[in-house]
């Protein structure tokens, strides 16, 4: 897939690491159905601190999977369609308050 992230970058993306925010366009597309889950946004910026984990900012939009099976850690996707763990504590569910998305860079 072409994609584009919230920040406006622009390039290529393998089908299996893309969760599309609407329905697929016109002419199929195909593809695996994208995962259910429960829609979260991060409260907080978190460095990944091993390759298990998700680097995400402040505001940015998740899914939920699962608990993860360590206690305190969710399995989630971020933005971009990556699967890791992020701390719970660093997440809330359903969708950011007005204004808690980060600003877009100049």
């Amino acid at each position: 897939y072409h994609c584009r992230d919230e920040r406006g970058r622009e390039g290529l993306a393998p089908s299996t690491h893309v969760v599309q925010d609407g329905p697929p366009p016109a002419g199929g597309g195909g593809g695996a159905a994208a995962p259910k889950g429960r829609p979260a946004y991060a409260k907080f910026r978190y460095e990944a601190g091993g390759d298990d984990e998700l680097t995400f900012d402040k505001g940015d939009r998740l899914t939920i999977l699962k608990d993860a099976e360590d206690e305190g850690w969710l399995e989630c996707l971020d933005k971009n369609g990556r699967q890791g763990l992020a701390p719970n504590t660093h997440i809330a569910e359903g969708e950011p308050p007005a204004g808690a998305a980060p600003a877009a860079p100049a």
